[in-house]
């Protein structure tokens, strides 16, 4: 199948980086937010996961991407390509979310070649599959928004930290590490736009205890 553009556009690619999401997050933290890029549309997030002298790299959620027109509000999360990759999540047991990006008209960020490329200014989100039996991930897409579904609307910040919770959600299903109290109230009460701080002035989460049986 041909390219229907002919045009592929970085901004999300660009502003997922590290050297543009740790303004929202902090360097330590941005580091450890890694994707892969599937089709520069499609993306897998996934994290670093370590017990003892085993490392994994476990996929945290699938997102497809596309810029925030009238028309892709309107049909995004119904088109057949959408509906394929819902279907590939779901067979993987991975949440699976749709997620528009309306560019910034004046602001720009610098890719690794030194390219400047349109900064995001909004993000709309749907999570078109949740696997947990709690509906985790659309209960705190809905809970960081204060937008009305079907889209909910997150400024760069909250989409930032957002990623920063599905990260922490599959960290905490590997090693199966009970919350800490801070980190029960932390969840509770997230709000990330009072969250600007690095993972190395951050307290865990986690009980930090290692795990007899690892």
């Amino acid at each position: 199948m041909g390219e229907r553009t002919g045009f592929r556009d970085q901004s999300y690619s660009v502003w997922h980086r590290p050297e543009s999401i740790q303004r929202f997050v902090g360097a330590g933290r941005a580091r450890s937010l890694c994707q892969i890029d599937e089709d520069v549309t499609y993306w897998v997030e996934y994290c670093y996961c370590r017990k003892k002298l085993r490392k994994l790299l476990i996929p945290v959620a699938c997102v497809e991407t596309a810029m925030d027109y009238p028309s892709t509000r309107l049909d995004k999360h119904t088109r057949d390509q959408t509906k394929a990759h819902r279907n590939l999540a779901r067979a993987s047991g991975y949440p699976f979310f749709v997620v528009l990006y309306k560019q910034s008209a004046s602001k720009t960020i610098v890719d690794s070649r030194g390219t400047e490329v349109p900064d995001i200014e909004s993000f709309a989100v749907q999570c078109l599959y949740d696997p947990s039996e709690d509906r985790f991930y659309i209960n705190e897409l809905a809970r960081v928004s204060r937008s009305e579904p079907p889209w909910r609307i997150l400024t760069p910040c909250e989409y930032a930290h957002y990623i920063v919770l599905l990260h922490d959600q599959v960290e905490r299903i590997y090693h199966a590490r009970p919350l800490t109290r801070r980190g029960q109230r932390r969840l509770r009460s997230y709000d990330p736009r009072l969250d600007l701080g690095d993972e190395e002035t951050q307290p865990s989460l986690f009980d930090e205890t290692e795990e007899a049986s690892a």
